[in-house]
Order: structure tokens, then C-alpha cells, then sequence
């Protein structure tokens, strides 16, 4: 299951924070719009709006919609580094910023649907579902959000709506090398020691945390693991995968009679045959999966479901879907 807030994903969370914050000051104070205009920009010289139309929501409404897919993806950020999911944010929304014309809805939404794009392309289907015939993915709610805040504001948020995913498109056309884009290596320094503290998350479970620790029930084969200790422990770990409130017990203790037999060179294999035992996953899936924020025996498990391919097992985390 995905780890829950913003561990190891701290500019998500100065993101929403500065939406959040933004969309209730000018809601309290009463402000005027701060989109981006033609008229505002050239005639009136508010240069300030090309920073401003970023930071805060048009209504409340908009914000909710807006917060909870920045939420959701979060995922990037876990997945490709903060310092790479930074640039991202960066170039799309100078990119999205530089198709704007009339008057406009405020908000990230150039970021948003560029984030969507990415979405859409990298994140694959976990399930799917049929309505009146038609076939529809567990994505499809992703997209029925980011329609509705779409039109929420009329008109207003199309255009930046529209440029957000052009942008999203153009990053992954790698135009103009963005893809290759990164912050001088002394701003990421000095962003870490200041930023970086303020905005960093416990990992959830952390001792100290309140979160419970993963128990697992003794297996009863115990006494006849390999000899070696760690590496003993990791061979338990890896055949017998923790137990979760629910879970069967009689295919537990099968499970772990498996365990027992193969731990004692297959005694009893003639009378039942050989047990089919699912490939491993990687050493190197695994530790993509951890650096992300997820726990490593949920992503073992993950990435067995899903093959050893690690966006498949990505969505699964996030979507709750290993068991």
C-alpha cells in the first residue's frame, strides 16, 4: 500500500501548500482575480501576475479538485527524484505560462494537466470495469477530476488547462532539451539545508511515529530455516510475504509448510510435486520501489504481482491494489 503524506516528496507538499494558502487569502481578502492577462501584462505592466496566476485558486471549489491531483501526483515525485520532479514542474509551467493570452483562471493548471499527460502515458491500468458496454479503466476517475476542473470556472481554465498538457507533450517530446533541464547543483544544496528541512516528512511507521510496527506470526517451521542469520531471515522473508488483517490462515500455514519442506531439501516433493514458486524481483526494482517511500516488503510483493516491472507495481502501491 502507498505511504501515506509526503514522505519523500517534499516540493508536492510546498506546492500545496502555497495553492492552498494562496486560494484562502485571496478568498478572505476579497482580492480580484490574479490570472494573467494580455491587457494586465502589456497595458497595466503587472508583471507580478506571471508569478501570482500560479499560486492560488479562482474558488474554493477549484482548490479542492486542484489539491487533491497535485496529491495524487505526488507519485512522480517519488518516482523520479525531487530534484528531477522540481525541473519538471519548472519547465512545463514556463511553458504553459508562455501560451496564456486573455484573461484566465489563477491556479497551477499548467502544471496539473502536464503532470496528467505524464499520467496517462506513464502510469498503466490496474483494473478495468464496464458501464452500458463501454470499457473503462480505475485511470478514468483521474480524468473525470481533471474535466471537472476544467469547467468548474466556465471558460476561464481551457486555455491554461489546454496549454498545461501541450506543455506536458512537449516535455515528453524532450523539445528544446527539457528533459535535460536541472537546477545548478548549489541551488539544490542550498534548497535542501533550507527548504528542504521545513518541507521534509517521517517516513510513516517511523519508531516515534505512534504508527504501529509490521508484526509478523511466527512461522512454525522456524527451527528448520537456513543456517546463516541475516541471510537466514531474508530466505523467510522472501517465501513467506506478512501477514495482513483478513488474510486466510489456512493458506498462511500452507504457505509456511511450503517454507518448511523446502528449507529441509524438499522432503515430501515426490508425494506432492513440485511447488511452482513465483520469480523474484530484482534487486534493483526493489531498491527503486524503497527510495520512493514504500515499504520493501510491500513492494516485493508489488513487484512479483506485476512481473518485476516497476510502474506496474508503482500503480499497484498507490492504488492499494498489492495485497
Amino acid at each position: 500500500m502507498s505511504p501515506s503524506g509526503f514522505y519523500h516528496a517534499p516540493v508536492s507538499k510546498g506546492l500545496m501548500a502555497v495553492a492552498a494558502a494562496g486560494t484562502l487569502l485571496t478568498q478572505t481578502m476579497k482580492w480580484s482575480s490574479l490570472g494573467l492577462s494580455h491587457a494586465a501584462l502589456f497595458e497595466k505592466l503587472q508583471l507580478w501576475r506571471v508569478g501570482t496566476c500560479h499560486v492560488a485558486f479562482g474558488t474554493a471549489g477549484e482548490a479542492v479538485f486542484g489539491l487533491f491531483l497535485l496529491y495524487h501526483f505526488r507519485m512522480f515525485e517519488r518516482q523520479r527524484g525531487t530534484h528531477k520532479y522540481a525541473a519538471l514542474a519548472f519547465t512545463c509551467t514556463c511553458a504553459a505560462t508562455s501560451s496564456k493570452g486573455q484573461t484566465l483562471a489563477s491556479g497551477p493548471y499548467g502544471l496539473l494537466f502536464a503532470l496528467l499527460v505524464q499520467y496517462a502515458y506513464d502510469v498503466p491500468a490496474g483494473s478495468f470495469f464496464s458501464v452500458l458496454g463501454c470499457r473503462f479503466s480505475d485511470k478514468t476517475f483521474m480524468y473525470l477530476l481533471a474535466l471537472q476542473l476544467v469547467f468548474s470556472s466556465s471558460t476561464a481554465a481551457a486555455v491554461p488547462s489546454l496549454s498545461g498538457a501541450v506543455a506536458g507533450l512537449l516535455y515528453r517530446a524532450d523539445f528544446m532539451r527539457m528533459r535535460r533541464f536541472q537546477f545548478p547543483k548549489s541551488v539544490c544544496r542550498f534548497l535542501s539545508t533550507t527548504l528542504g528541512t521545513l518541507l521534509a516528512s517521517p517516513k510513516p511507521g517511523h519508531p516515534g511515529q505512534g504508527a504501529p510496527a509490521n508484526r509478523r506470526r511466527p512461522s512454525p517451521h522456524a527451527a528448520v530455516r537456513p543456517q546463516g542469520g541475516e541471510e537466514a531471515q531474508g530466505y523467510q522473508d522472501q517465501m513467506v510475504p506478512p501477514l495482513h488483517p483478513g488474510d486466510d490462515m489456512d493458506e498462511m500455514d500452507e504457505m509456511d509448510g511450503m517454507v518448511g519442506m523446502g528449507a529441509m531439501g524438499g522432503m515430501g516433493a515426490g508425494a506432492m510435486g513440485e511447488v511452482p514458486v513465483d520469480p523474484q524481483p530484482s534487486e534493483e526494482a526493489m531498491e527503486a520501489l524503497v527510495s520512493m517511500g514504500f515499504d520493501r516488503n510491500a513492494a516485493r510483493i508489488a513487484l512479483i504481482q506485476a512481473h518485476n516491472n516497476v510502474n506496474v507495481a508503482t500503480h499497484l502501491l498507490l492504488g492499494g491494489g498489492a495485497v
